[in-house]
């Protein structure tokens, strides 16, 4: 697990304490409490977390653990 999807996991525990220990599985149609107010959550805590600003049109993308690791890896590329 990358550094990236390592930080990202624990922002995805701190949103769904109740899910599993692998978040790298989750979606918004595998977690039930993925809602739009979670995913308003979710983004503010990836934000502080990761020290970057997540656009409104973005957010509808970003519906998987792994759509939100890639676009943040490719943030973190693109600030180097």
């Amino acid at each position: 697990m990358s550094d990236v999807e390592a930080r990202l996991s624990r922002c995805f525990q701190r949103v769904f304490p109740k899910m599993s220990n692998d978040a790298r599985a989750a979606t918004q149609q595998t977690l039930p409490d993925w809602d739009s107010l979670a995913t308003i959550t979710l983004v503010g805590v990836i934000e502080e977390e990761f020290n970057i600003r997540i656009d409104f049109e973005q957010m509808v993308e970003l519906d998987a653990f792994a759509a939100i690791a890639e676009y943040l890896e490719h943030a973190a590329a693109a600030s180097h």
